[in-house]
């Protein structure tokens, strides 16, 4: 279930930030954004118009978007699929370890419980702590 609120809810969230960092900050087109992360233009084009990724808030979270910066700015010298990886699980656990997606996760799947939330705030701990060695 994790993975699959991080596919939903989470991945779209860190892709919108991620768009609005290459364009805003490093001057990157649609395009080439589109590129760098395996997705679409126009796909591209409702990130940055705040139509997609926008269930979750990350920007109030210095800690994550520092985390993401740090990301983009891998992204942008060619960051090969290990590092991607690292970065999309590492900031993914951040965001599940505030509890950010605990209230959207119960509006797709019937019957969570505070119990399956510490479970995966657990699981969050785990892959964080793995991927900060």
């Amino acid at each position: 279930m994790m993975c699959e609120v991080s596919v939903r809810i989470v991945l779209p969230a860190i892709r919108r930030e991620l768009a609005k960092i290459l364009h805003k900050e490093f001057g990157l087109s649609q395009t080439k954004i589109a590129k760098i992360l395996g997705v679409s233009q126009s796909a591209i084009s409702h990130y940055l118009k705040d139509l997609r990724g926008k269930t979750l808030e990350l920007r109030k979270y210095e800690d994550i978007m520092n985390e993401i910066r740090e990301f983009a700015k891998l992204l942008v010298k060619g960051a090969d699929l290990q590092t991607q990886v690292k970065y999309y699980c590492k900031i993914c656990s951040m965001i599940f370890l505030k509890g950010l997606v605990c209230k959207a996760h119960k509006a797709y799947v019937k019957g969570i419980t505070t119990k399956l939330c510490e479970l995966c705030k657990e699981r969050a701990r785990k892959i964080l702590e793995f991927y900060s060695q």
